[in-house]
């Protein structure tokens, strides 16, 4: 799957990727939300960026219907992979579920991507995404502005 970047690139979801989010898709009443962080490589001075892994809920993160704590067990998780590959996959954002068809960001999504660009010692963009019970959507995060926008799908 890939979305047009803000800038005219692109950020490529790898099969992996789409995978976790389509398993912890909320489309059971009783179903909590999920969350976790994305993992990637940068291609091509940023004009491709390859999300090639989303963590998939831990044991220690907390979920319930509307609602999710992520754990610290999601950045170890980061810290091995950026060491295993020899510091060639990186974090790149977060993602999480939402139990609407075509999900809306809540003020308190807002509010934590805006606290985790403001959080970032690294110039590359962080995105974040919402997985609807329908509808996969992607914000991208400019660290040195603080601009949040949303992603075009490119079918």
């Amino acid at each position: 799957m890939v979305f047009e970047k803000s800038d005219g690139g692109y950020l490529i979801l790898l099969p992996d990727v789409l995978a976790t989010f389509d398993r912890f898709r909320q489309n059971k009443p009783k179903d909590k939300e999920a969350c976790g962080v994305l993992i990637g490589s940068l291609k091509e001075g940023l004009f491709e960026i390859f999300l090639e892994l989303a963590t998939s809920p831990q044991p220690n993160d907390i979920r319930s219907r509307m609602h999710f704590w992520r754990s610290p067990s999601h950045q170890k998780i980061v810290e091995r992979i950026f060491r295993e590959s020899q510091q060639t996959r990186v974090y790149l954002g977060e993602w999480h579920t939402h139990p609407e068809a075509d999900p809306t960001p809540s003020t308190q999504d807002w509010s934590a991507w805006r606290h985790k660009l403001s959080e970032q010692t690294e110039p590359n963009p962080l995105f974040f995404a919402i997985q609807g019970i329908r509808v996969l959507r992607i914000w991208q995060g400019d660290v040195t502005s603080q601009n949040i926008k949303e992603l075009k799908y490119k079918e």
